[in-house]
């Protein structure tokens, strides 16, 4: 073959490499549900989680982002973090590695609730000398401490009610009174704008007789469905601060005759969930979200009571026949 037609031939494939590369795209996903999104990745503390850098488009024709397969087998990838840039990073977190662009990180890489970590990453093309990216990609995770309600107390937003200890039990005689319970949360280390956060409150009813005997039956029934609230992961609330506000309360009627009625309000066990949390579940592929129970022993009481009659007066009568 002539000289002439080998430079033409070469620079066809140059030029077709060129091409290729300039046009090359990367993927708008990785396994579906990992984006690029340039923005700090806030993980709850105890969660491990999974990042991954996408593969040069020139080198990995094959890609398949959906499953994360079709690497060239000459490839790697490594993994740092500390110091201040990729040859600084002081700690491997993964060696390089052929054909793996992701890189699993348990919690103990991670640094404690209210502080940051940054994780770089470089690409290779493992041929002789390594043909080693020039430039790193970073993330940084910010770890946060699991939610915490501190507070939950009643506030006698209705002054209506008869305060028998401050925030946690009130009483009336009466009923059609309801009152606001104030929350608050704590979540160190978390971003004001994705704080967010749901809960259940339980409501349970005791109903009395004159004696202030427990109706058989009628001890700690369950009226959360009516009075109180559910975790809703779809609906969170924001903010630190929140009020439920709990509707009328009635007493309960004993064969046609209202008789003295308890309520008790309390957080429910194991329903604390917050955006962050949840987030944090999912990338440490968690397939059921696990809620939290930090919440406060704290109860709200509120007792009902039927406004006395005074009876008529007796005595000896003046006619009295002894």
């Amino acid at each position: 073959m002539k000289r002439s037609t080998l430079s033409k031939l070469a620079l066809t494939l140059v030029a077709a490499f060129v091409f290729v590369g300039a046009n090359a795209q990367y993927p708008a996903a990785i396994r579906t549900d990992y984006v690029n999104v340039d923005e700090t990745i806030y993980q709850t503390e105890g969660f491990k989680l999974t990042l991954y850098a996408a593969p040069d488009p020139l080198y990995h024709p094959s890609y398949d982002a959906v499953t994360n397969t079709g690497f060239n087998t000459m490839s790697q990838w490594q993994w740092v973090y500390d110091g201040t840039d990729f040859s600084t990073g002081s700690t491997v977190l993964k060696a390089w590695t052929t054909g793996e662009n992701y890189v699993e990180i348990l919690p103990a890489n991670l640094p404690a609730a209210g502080s940051t970590r940054i994780f770089r990453v470089k690409e290779r093309f493992n041929v002789a000398g390594a043909c080693e990216s020039a430039t790193e990609q970073f993330r940084t995770v910010a770890v946060v401490a699991a939610p915490v309600i501190t507070a939950f107390a009643g506030t006698n937003f209705s002054t209506s009610w008869t305060q028998v200890t401050a925030g946690t039990e009130y009483s009336y005689c009466g009923e059609g009174l309801g009152d606001n319970l104030s929350i608050t949360l704590t979540e160190n280390g978390s971003d004001a704008t994705l704080r967010e956060y749901t809960y259940g409150i339980t409501a349970l009813r005791t109903a009395y007789d004159g004696n202030m005997v427990a109706i058989a039956g009628q001890t700690d029934v369950d009226v959360t469905a009516t009075l109180g609230q559910t975790a809703d992961l779809d609906a969170m609330i924001a903010g630190l601060s929140h009020t439920f506000t709990i509707p009328v309360l009635n007493m309960y009627v004993n064969a046609t005759v209202k008789v003295p009625t308890k309520y008790v309000f309390n957080v429910t066990a194991n329903s604390l969930t917050s955006k962050i949390s949840r987030l944090s579940h999912k990338r440490a592929d968690i397939a059921v979200n696990v809620p939290f129970n930090n919440v406060p022993a704290t109860t709200v009481t509120y007792w009902l009571y039927p406004t006395p009659t005074t009876g008529p007066i007796y005595h000896i009568p003046n006619n009295f026949t002894f």
